[in-house]
């Protein structure tokens, strides 16, 4: 089904991206920033997808479900808060917690009412 396609070719975007810049925050010992980041972009793309009624479904699957659901990670920022916290690193553990959460809902909300806003004011045209 075409459906599953969209969601599939999405995630493999979103899980290559994630992956590489994972990888490239790690080189210079900035993993927990990677995923905040990357947690933070695809909140705000999901925002801004979730508030445009003209987006085609299969559109929405691939980059929503797929890319962004890809993109994002909420398993391994958990798993970095338990790391940290088992290292008696709570300062920072406090911080990564914080930046995610107001990330993610403060991107989810930026993108949504970006979206919402253009809309408004015609600089999106949804189409019949």
């Amino acid at each position: 089904q075409m459906d599953v396609l969209a969601v599939g070719v999405g995630a493999s975007i979103g899980a290559c991206l994630r992956h590489f810049t994972s990888t490239w925050a790690k080189s210079f010992d900035k993993g927990p920033a990677a995923i905040t980041a990357v947690n933070t972009a695809g909140s705000i793309l999901l925002g801004g997808i979730a508030a445009h009624p003209s987006i085609p479904s299969r559109w929405k699957l691939g980059v929503g479900t797929g890319f962004c659901g890809a993109l994002t990670t909420f398993s391994t920022y958990s798993v970095d808060v338990i790391t940290m916290l088992e290292a008696k690193q709570f300062t920072p553990a406090l911080r990564y917690i914080t930046a995610n959460h107001m990330g993610g809902v403060g991107g989810a909300a930026l993108g949504y009412g970006t979206v919402k806003y253009m809309l408004r004011n015609g600089k999106f045209k949804p189409k019949a």
